[in-house]
């Protein structure tokens, strides 16, 4: 439902998996970290930003995509919830890439454990097919709600969170500070100015090579760091002067 929404209003996620789905105290999944979501753009095959285990094959093939490469990798995360394993292994986007030309994922009876409806099979099946206008959800998120896995979801409790969880987080732990999600805390002076000296450290030529593929607005950025420089005191507790900064 999450996808739903952020794709009627024109956005691909691009880096939906486990890290970026969170608890919140009652137990529903909360889809986070648009660092990289993108407004959809039918030209957009230089955007190949994401986690690359879970990057659908046009992404990772540096192809034109839409809003069911999300979907993709929603079919991963379903693969590993269920099999404790990833469709395709590999640490790099070159391993990656063989094994997606060579292997096609297609689960049969055999895999299912026990305690999962066989719907599931052509669920993710479905979810993963290499082709994106073979893909459940390149028709939009209806597709992938009316499937026959999902057939008897009351999907209307869901959005007014009335269905109870099955899961609820353990307040105890560290999961969610809600009282505090919205309140910055002042750094002092030397965090100020250890943070300023690790932006100028990515900006310089030895770091950036590392980032070749992902976009970054630099200029923003960029006016951004003067303007935080500009508010540094003459001289820090660490004895590092504002000209140490600027020359920088």
């Amino acid at each position: 439902m999450a996808l739903q929404y952020i794709h009627q209003n024109g956005i691909i996620h691009r880096d939906i998996k486990p890290e970026n789905l969170v608890f919140d105290k009652n137990g529903y999944i909360k889809v986070t970290d648009f660092g990289i979501a993108k407004q959809y753009a039918r030209e957009n095959s230089h955007e190949t930003s994401g986690t690359p285990s879970y990057m659908a094959p046009e992404v990772i093939f540096k192809q034109n995509h839409s809003y069911e490469s999300d979907y993709y990798a929603v079919g991963v995360i379903c693969h590993e919830l269920m099999l404790n394993k990833r469709p395709y292994k590999g640490r790099t986007r070159k391993d990656l890439k063989e094994q997606m030309l060579h292997k096609k994922i297609k689960l049969r009876a055999a895999k299912c454990p026990p305690d999962w409806d066989i719907e599931v099979l052509d669920f993710i099946n479905q979810l993963l097919q290499r082709k994106p206008c073979k893909r459940l959800g390149f028709n939009g998120a209806a597709e992938v709600m009316q499937h026959p896995w999902l057939k008897n979801f009351e999907w209307q409790l869901i959005l007014s969170e009335e269905m109870k969880a099955p899961y609820n987080p353990d307040n105890k732990l560290d999961n969610f500070d809600e009282q505090h999600a919205n309140h910055e805390r002042t750094l002092n002076p030397t965090e100020q100015e250890e943070l300023y000296s690790k932006k100028m450290l990515l900006r310089r030529d030895s770091i950036q090579h590392l980032f070749n593929g992902y976009y970054y607005d630099y200029l923003t950025d960029a006016k951004e760091v003067i303007e935080e420089v500009q508010t540094l005191p003459e001289k820090s507790t660490a004895g590092q002067t504002k000209q140490t900064y600027e020359s920088k």
